[in-house]
């Protein structure tokens, strides 16, 4: 009779163990689908100040690292450069870049990034947006891309000012 029950314990053990596991996973994957905002990127992600393992707790795995630092600094620029980006409308007609939190005590300066990560995600509306890195910190962020789903886009406090 205690061998059965040794076995029913266990085998209850185990089950409650996958099932917490599952809910956990499914809970990682909802929160940093949903959050990959332009908006939530702005309320969470402080530059020079939130590490890439803070990156990776709110948004889940990047789409792409790059670690050639030249590729980053050069794609920095490339985006920086770009009167017509994403960025620029951002910056023409919303208070984004302005209100944009940064950790301006960080030792943490400069552009000599050693890399980046990519995030792609349905509530960027179709753009990207690259994490520039130095010494494991998100010392800055630029968007790319264009708009290409206008119902996501209007869900977003700052994409939505821009749409209008």
């Amino acid at each position: 009779m205690f061998g059965n029950r040794k076995f029913i314990v266990s085998v209850s053990t185990c089950l409650v163990f996958i099932l917490l596991i599952a809910c956990s996973t499914e809970e990682n994957l909802r929160r940093t689908t949903s959050n990959l905002t332009v908006t939530s990127i702005h309320d969470t992600v402080i530059a020079r100040k939130t590490s890439v393992k803070k990156l990776k707790e709110l948004y889940g795995e990047p789409y792409k690292i790059e670690t050639d630092s030249q590729k980053a600094i050069d794609l920095f620029n490339e985006i920086n450069n770009d009167e017509g980006s994403i960025n620029t409308v951002l910056e023409d007609n919303t208070d984004y870049w302005d209100t944009l939190k940064v950790d301006y005590s960080s030792p943490i300066k400069g552009l000599d990034f050693e890399g980046y990560y990519e995030y792609r995600g349905k509530g960027l509306a179709g753009m990207r947006v690259y994490f520039f890195i130095i010494k494991d910190t998100v010392r800055s962020y630029w968007f790319y891309g264009d708009i290409t789903d206008e119902s996501v886009a209007k869900k977003d406090k700052y994409l939505r000012q821009i749409l209008d």
